[in-house]
């Protein structure tokens, strides 16, 4: 995921931005940025890789596959858990 330009900004205290959590997740980590109106933040959308081969997939995209699934979950970001 594209990283704003505009994060720069905001961690530097230069405003508020409404970004994805992909996006902010290792500035919220290292406290360069602070989460604000999380009682307002949407629930997780879950992640899906689709393949056109379904279960014949070559050998090579099944790999991807599975490269991307555990790099996915080993993720702390994109598997944050909410709060509360």
């Amino acid at each position: 995921m594209p990283i704003p330009p505009f994060l720069h900004v905001v961690e530097q205290g230069g405003g508020v931005s409404r970004l994805l959590f992909c996006q902010v997740g290792p500035s919220v980590t290292y406290g360069r940025v602070r989460l604000v109106l999380e009682a307002f933040e949407r629930q997780p959308l879950p992640v899906h890789l689709v393949h056109l081969e379904g279960r014949r997939a070559s050998a090579k995209v099944r790999s991807f596959v599975d490269y991307a699934t555990s790099r996915l979950r080993a993720d702390p970001v994109v598997n944050r858990r909410r709060r509360g």
